[in-house]
C-alpha cells in the first residue's frame, strides 16, 4: 500500500495537542478501563500524605492524587520536560489543591530530604532514567519507613502490533526511530526493585483501545511520546504522522476500526 496516495491527512498536528492530551483521557474515550482509578486503587493515597508523582507529564495523576491527600497532604509532581511548564502553571492557576510541580533533572540526586514522603508513584519514569542505580537508591532514600512505591511501565507485548507498524513506517524517517521503552520492566526493573525492597505486589493493566477515525490514531501515536516525536525536527515529525494517518485510514477502511492493546505491568513496594 502506498500511503501517500491519499490526500485526506491534516497538514500538521499542533504540539499543544501532543503535550496536553492526557493518556488517561485516551483510555477512557477509546477503551473501557479507567487508568487513573487503577493507580488510585493500588497506591491507596490517604488524606494528609506527602506523595511524589515521578515523571508526572501533564499531571494525569497529579490532580486526582492531590484531591485524595487534601487538605493537609501534598503532591510533589516532577518531570524533566521543560515544555510542560505552561501546562503545570495552568493547572495550578485553576485548581486550589496541595500540588507543586517542579522540573527535575533525573541524572541528579532527587530534591527531597531523607525519609520525607509517604509514597512515590512512577508511571514509566523509572525504566527510562539514565542511571538505574541512582534511581533505586533515591527511591529508597526519600521514602519514610513504612512508605510505599508503585512503579509501572510497559509490558513486553504492550501495543506490539502498533510498535511493529511504527518501525515499518519509521524506516523512511530514521530521525524518528522508536526511542527506548527504557529498561525492560519484567526482566530488569522489577527484579532490581525486589532486591531493594523485597518482593513487590505485582499489578497489571490491560485496555483495548478502538479508534474509528485516522486522526484519533494519529493523536494517540503522537501523545504517547514513546516514539520520539517531540524530539525530532518538525518536518520529520509531520511526515511520519502523515504516514501513520494513512496507514490507519487503510486499516479502518478494511477492518472498520484500528485497535491497539495497551498492557502495563508494575508492582507496589513497601519499605
Amino acid at each position: 500500500m502506498n500511503y501517500r496516495e491519499y490526500d485526506t491527512a491534516p497538514e500538521t498536528l499542533p504540539l499543544e495537542v501532543l503535550r496536553r492530551k492526557s493518556l488517561d483521557d485516551i483510555h477512557e474515550q477509546f477503551g473501557n478501563a479507567d487508568l487513573t482509578a487503577w493507580y488510585i486503587e493500588h497506591l491507596d493515597p490517604r488524606p494528609g500524605e506527602r506523595i511524589i508523582d515521578l515523571g508526572c507529564g501533564v499531571g494525569m495523576l497529579s490532580v486526582p492524587l492531590a484531591k485524595k491527600v487534601a487538605p493537609d497532604g501534598r503532591i510533589m509532581a516532577s518531570d524533566d520536560d521543560d515544555d510542560l511548564k505552561p501546562i503545570w502553571e495552568a493547572i495550578s492557576e485553576t485548581n486550589n489543591l496541595p500540588l507543586h510541580f517542579i522540573r527535575q533533572d533525573f541524572s541528579l540526586d532527587w530534591p527531597w530530604p531523607n525519609h520525607s514522603v509517604d509514597a512515590v508513584v512512577a508511571h514509566f519514569s523509572i525504566a527510562t532514567m539514565p542511571d538505574q542505580e541512582l534511581a533505586l537508591r533515591e527511591l529508597q532514600r526519600v521514602l519514610r519507613p513504612g512508605g510505599r512505591a508503585m512503579v509501572v511501565g510497559s509490558a513486553p507485548d504492550d501495543q506490539a502490533d502498533f510498535r511493529k507498524l511504527h518501525l515499518e513506517l519509521a524506516g523512511e524517517h530514521p530521525t524518528a526511530e522508536l526511542i527506548a521503552y527504557g529498561h525492560d520492566m519484567v526482566s530488569e526493573i522489577l527484579p532490581s526493585l525486589d532486591e531493594v525492597f523485597g518482593a513487590g505486589e505485582r499489578v497489571s493493566f490491560t485496555n483495548e483501545l478502538r479508534f474509528n477515525r485516522p486522526l484519533e490514531v494519529m493523536e494517540f501515536y503522537a501523545t504517547g511520546k514513546l516514539y520520539g516525536l517531540l524530539a525530532v525536527d518538525s518536518d520529520a515529525r509531520d511526515n511520519l504522522l502523515d504516514l501513520i494517518f494513512h496507514a490507519a485510514e487503510d486499516r479502518i477502511m478494511q477492518q472498520g476500526s484500528f485497535t491497539v492493546t495497551r498492557r502495563l505491568v508494575g508492582a507496589v513496594y513497601y519499605k
